[in-house]
């Protein structure tokens, strides 16, 4: 009986109709050994999972386009955070913590860096001043920009634009 509790309610948790649940349960009535019945409930089961893998998919697409629109709009807001990543997308900051690391292979600090340090080198190809670049790329202190750029780039902002001028 417990057993059939539980299937009813994983059929439920993916919005299968109900009816479909209990034409299985029929269906296993009728089947004579035990090794029929294994069989077929091994086949209905993976016809959930596929459904849940299927949903679940949508859902991680879902949740991958909303951050990702989410950082190319606000990476140049000195106050962004996971936190504010994690009301946009509406899941707990934990969870979005690790789905990040799961499509972007970094976290969300290292990807924001990134992300500013790549603008950072677009603006200095306009020929903007390190101060400047630092304001437009979300950091509140040039000193944090330079120290920033240096562990990522390799090389100072000063460097960068000296070598852009030869």
């Amino acid at each position: 009986y417990s057993l059939i509790t539980t299937a009813a309610r994983a059929v439920e948790s993916i919005n299968q109709r109900y009816d479909d649940f209990t034409d299985c349960l029929n269906n296993i009535e009728t089947l004579d050994d035990v090794k029929e019945i294994f069989v077929y409930v091994i086949k209905k089961y993976r016809e959930v999972v596929d459904r849940i893998n299927t949903g679940k998919d949508k859902t991680d697409n879902a949740i991958a386009c909303k951050i990702d629109q989410f950082m190319r709009e606000n990476y140049c807001m000195p106050d962004i955070s996971l936190s504010m990543l994690a009301e946009y997308v509406g899941k707990p900051e934990y969870h979005v913590s690790r789905f990040f690391k799961k499509i972007y292979g970094e976290n969300f600090l290292d990807h924001l860096h990134k992300m500013r340090m790549e603008k950072a080198k677009e603006l200095f190809d306009s020929g903007l001043m390190v101060h400047e670049v630092a304001t437009k790329t979300g950091y509140i202190s040039d000193i944090t920009f330079r120290r920033v750029f240096k562990k990522y780039e390799g090389i100072t902002p000063s460097e960068y634009k000296n070598i852009l001028q030869e």
